[in-house]
């Protein structure tokens, strides 16, 4: 098996490689496919090209399959772009062309104070409706009766009047020859976006034919809802009041959404903001998928701005976990790839995103995450031009350590020569023909704390990622992500788990956790003031089990059920999450708290440097087939690292020691010592026997809705997030891959 890997490795499947992102092609296309060809490049996404025929030039259709067919000849994989330009959704304008009912929309709040006389508020233009009014003056607040036209009330003493009105979200001017002042779809109108999936997906099916079948998925981009950065609004969509009563069982009152911090406030924020997530679900990420699977291909791309919690709430509303792990391969853009911007807890594009999108795959059974790769957005990136394709190196075994499979790089820059691009190719294969099929070992988890988040992210205050406002939002999203990098820094690949997953997982006999393609022995809730009383009992139950269940910064006081005032989940949560923090509770996420997990987390080996040296800049992390445990080690440094590793449970049996960038391996018995070239990284493997069983003992169900492929798998009666594939426990390394039913199976390898 050594030598057969060894050859794998030095002579990795194209398949592996990175794909280009070229938006579309000229005349001189075979020259442009022969240059990506010799760069190493084996896959291509492209479109009809950008002109003002966008999707309606059949010579243009034309061309692109000529293009696509040249590639597939020469072996290359073969997407599409489904957008001209970003953001995805509005078919260059055509989304709403002749259909103004799709324009976005939201509400806006205005306060005015006066003292006696009329309060009062005018329209103005794009304004649509006051949906909401209230006075506060001398006789108290009362709420106003409001309709299509102006709004005037008679007032005593000083007064405040508090508007909220409906208003189209553009107010600017449209140039029909630049997209990026095109006006923003109602991306939460399912009518919407299934104009823009017949525009665009329909047309290319369409047009290519039989042919359509070569396509291996679509690339949508950066979809939102039109309200990023904007302070004092909030979105709306056509019934979206209607749904929230048939939901809640009481009106949708827009105070709460902008501003107030009684539990009670926070939680009509979480309501909101859970149905626009679920909204922009269903209506977008759910519809493509669908619409590419039954068509054969795939759906893929990346959302805005995966990096912060705050982002994802803002920019589509709630659970971002649940809405990227609905496409087909989840994906994440990085617009810087040197290992300092991708370790800034600041940066766009960084840890954070590779985590979250890995941690949504997994959760939802799935291998493969795409990234769009882009070198050097902006060309006065110190680090990037200082060592160019070493820095790329480096980010590209760091985002593969962090679980990104696919690779789509966009480099109008043209950072690398051809000599640059054929090693960063053949790098990252070999990279991915170890990692092929393997799972991640770390039985860590930590809670996403996004109910808690939309609690404290008042519409009306700047809670954005470019800014430090201080706000209680922004602040606990900062220690959260500082806590991400510290277990990444201790070798921990933490998955990042949601409400929902955690209130539908299974529970071991032996204190395990099962989610998606992980086992978890740890799970880690921090400044988690909320959870759902569905997940803590799964945790309550997983705890009983041996399981542990660690608090950092907050114990969760109070329930994210919808009605939990009504039945009293409060002080069931409240109590449960007091009785699970007793001795696992920590202040704030200090040496302590860190030490306590690292302590009891499972590693599969012991990283030591010389005396003398400094670990910093070292990262590593465990995986596993059923036939071979693989720890793989980065140096994110710019100089060498001496390291010497010691497996936990004793081994001193052979390993084979392999290095990506040189596609070099060889043979050690017992402690193995490497050097780590700057910026490179090195895999160690060693043959085991990863197969097991797990005897489930409790199965959670979320209290929540759940999307329509899970809730079709707990109908037929199988466990809804499979396959399961077992982490190890501490020092021991058995793994498996295991589809577990009403009743325990023997294990089964799906390839």
């Amino acid at each position: 098996m050594r030598e057969k890997i060894a050859q794998d490795f030095q002579n990795p499947p194209d398949r592996f490689k990175m794909r280009w992102l070229s938006l579309g092609f000229s005349e001189n296309w075979r020259g442009v496919v022969d240059g990506l060809w010799e760069r190493g490049y084996r896959g291509i996404i492209s479109n009809v090209s950008f002109n003002s025929r966008y999707l309606r030039d059949e010579a243009e259709f034309d061309r692109l399959k000529e293009v696509y067919a040249y590639a597939k000849e020469r072996g290359m994989a073969l997407w599409i772009y489904d957008e001209y330009q970003w953001p995805s959704g509005k078919a260059f304008g055509q989304v709403l062309e002749g259909h103004p009912e799709f324009r976005a929309k939201g509400i806006e709040h205005h306060r005015l104070t006066g003292d006696g006389g009329t309060a009062e508020y005018r329209l103005v233009e794009n304004d649509i409706a006051v949906r909401q009014a209230f006075l506060t003056d001398a006789e108290g607040e009362r709420a106003l009766e409001v309709g299509t036209g102006n709004l005037s009330v008679a007032a005593s003493g000083r007064w405040t009047l508090d508007v909220y009105v409906l208003r189209y979200t553009y107010d600017d001017v449209e140039d029909p020859a630049d997209f990026r002042t095109l006006e923003d779809v109602d991306l939460l109108n399912p009518a919407a976006v299934e104009r823009f999936i017949d525009l665009t997906y329909q047309k290319y099916r369409d047009e290519f034919g039989r042919d359509f079948g070569e396509i291996e998925a679509f690339f949508t981009d950066e979809p939102q809802l039109g309200n990023r950065g904007m302070t004092s609004y909030a979105v709306w969509t056509e019934r979206l009041e209607e749904a929230f009563e048939e939901k809640y069982g009481h009106p949708l009152d827009w105070r709460p959404v902008f501003s107030g911090f009684t539990v009670e406030e926070k939680r009509e924020r979480i309501r909101y903001y859970s149905l626009v997530g679920e909204l922009f679900r269903k209506s977008y990420t759910g519809p493509i998928t669908r619409w590419c699977e039954d068509n054969g291909t795939a759906s893929s791309g990346h959302f805005l701005f995966e990096e912060n919690m705050n982002d994802h709430i803002e920019t589509y509303g709630g659970d971002f976990l649940q809405l990227v792990g609905g496409m087909t391969i989840p994906g994440l853009d990085l617009l810087w790839v040197d290992p300092v911007h991708l370790l800034s807890d600041t940066n766009i594009g960084s840890y954070m995103a590779a985590r979250y999108v890995v941690s949504a795959a997994k959760n939802a059974g799935k291998r493969d995450v795409m990234v769009e790769w882009n070198p050097a957005p902006v060309p006065t990136n110190e680090e990037f031009q200082a060592d160019v394709i070493g820095t790329s190196l480096g980010g590209a075994a760091l985002t593969r350590l962090w679980g990104v499979t696919v690779y789509n790089v966009i480099d109008h820059l043209h950072s690398y020569t051809v000599e640059e691009n054929n090693r960063l190719n053949d790098t990252i294969a070999r990279m991915s023909s170890i990692l092929e099929g393997a799972d991640e070992s770390s039985d860590t988890a930590l809670f996403y704390p996004i109910a808690t988040m939309q609690g404290y992210h008042n519409a009306d205050a700047d809670h954005s990622s470019s800014t430090s406002r201080g706000t209680e939002a922004t602040d606990r999203n900062a220690k959260y992500a500082k806590l991400c990098l510290n277990l990444l820094e201790r070798g921990l690949l933490y998955t990042v788990l949601d409400d929902h997953s955690i209130a539908g997982a299974s529970v071991t006999e032996d204190g395990c956790l099962l989610v998606g393609n992980g086992v978890y022995r740890t799970v880690i809730l921090a400044w988690a003031e909320t959870v759902s009383k569905a997940a803590l009992n799964t945790l309550s139950q997983f705890a009983d089990r041996g399981g542990r269940v660690i608090f950092i910064g907050d114990i969760p006081s109070f329930s994210a059920d919808p009605y939990a005032e009504e039945t009293g989940a409060d002080e069931r949560v409240a109590a449960l999450a007091q009785k699970l923090a007793e001795g696992h509770f920590f202040a704030r996420a200090g040496t302590t708290a860190l030490d306590e997990i690292t302590a009891h987390a499972f590693r599969r080996m012991n990283v030591e440097v010389p005396a003398g040296s400094s670990p910093d800049g070292l990262f590593s992390g465990d995986f596993h087939t059923e036939e071979r445990d693989i720890t793989f080690l980065v140096n994110s440094r710019s100089e060498p690292k001496n390291v010497t590793l010691t497996f936990v449970d004793g081994y001193t049996g052979p390993s084979l020691i392999c290095f990506p960038a040189s596609g070099e391996s060889e043979e050690r018995t017992g402690v193995v010592s490497v050097t780590l070239p700057p910026y490179e990284g090195a895999f160690v493997l060693r043959e085991a026997d990863n197969r097991t069983e797990y005897s489930v003992v409790y199965t959670g169900q979320a209290e929540d809705e759940q999307d329509d492929a899970a809730s079709a798998r707990k109908d037929n009666g199988v466990f809804p997030v499979l396959p399961i594939v077992g982490a190890a426990l501490a020092g021991v390394g058995l793994a498996a891959a295991v589809i577990l039913s009403s009743k325990r199976r023997k294990a089964e390898r799906r390839d």
